[in-house]
C-alpha cells in the first residue's frame, strides 16, 4: 500500500476558501451524524478563521500539496477553560496547547490523528472540548485516550465537555 505522507503548514491568506470549505463540509457531517448544535449560525466565519491566521495559530494539512485539513492550534492560557465545572482540570501545567476548529475536505480521513501527531510534536500537554452532541470527536477522544475532565463554556456561554492528555 502506498503511503501518503502529509505536512503542515501555517495557513496563509490564499488558503482561506479553502478552509471555508472544509469548514462547511465538517458542518454538513455533524448534522448528518446528529450534531445540530455546534458550529451553528455560520460559525466558524471567515472573521474568525481571519483572526486565526493573523495570530499565526491556524494551521493546514496537506497531503501531494493539496490543502486536505485544517486547525487552529493556540499555545498558552485557553480563557474559557479558566472556570470548568462537574469536574476539574487534573492539573495546572505551566503551558499547553489547545486544539479548536478541526475539519476537513470532502473523502479524506485521519485528519484527526496527523494534528495530534503535530501538536504533541509541540507541546507535551493538549487540551481540547466539543459538544456532547459530537459523537465522531467523542469517540476519537475516547480512543486517543484523553481524559474527561468536566464541562467548560465558551464565548457564547454554551457547554462543551473538556479533554486533556498529557503532560507526557
Amino acid at each position: 500500500m502506498l503511503q501518503h505522507f502529509r505536512t503542515i503548514r501555517k495557513t496563509s491568506e490564499t488558503d482561506i476558501p479553502n478552509v471555508l470549505m472544509m469548514y462547511e463540509h465538517s458542518r454538513k457531517i455533524m448534522r448528518s451524524n446528529g450534531n445540530f448544535t455546534q458550529w451553528t449560525n455560520g460559525y466558524p466565519n471567515e472573521d474568525a478563521l481571519r483572526k486565526d491566521v493573523a495570530k499565526g495559530v491556524s494551521y493546514i494539512i496537506e497531503e501531494e500539496g493539496m490543502a486536505i485539513g485544517t486547525f487552529a492550534f493556540i499555545v498558552g492560557a485557553e480563557p474559557t477553560y479558566e472556570y470548568i465545572t462537574e469536574g476539574q482540570w487534573p492539573d495546572t501545567p505551566s503551558c499547553y496547547g489547545t486544539i479548536h476548529r478541526i475539519a476537513c475536505r470532502d473523502g479524506v480521513h485521519g485528519i484527526m490523528r496527523s494534528c495530534l501527531d503535530w501538536c504533541f510534536s509541540q507541546q507535551n500537554c493538549i487540551r481540547i472540548d466539543t459538544h456532547a452532541d459530537n459523537a465522531i470527536m467523542l469517540h476519537i477522544l475516547e480512543k486517543e485516550q484523553f481524559q474527561y475532565c468536566g464541562i467548560i463554556f465558551v464565548a457564547d456561554g454554551t457547554p462543551r465537555k473538556a479533554f486533556q492528555k498529557g503532560p507526557k
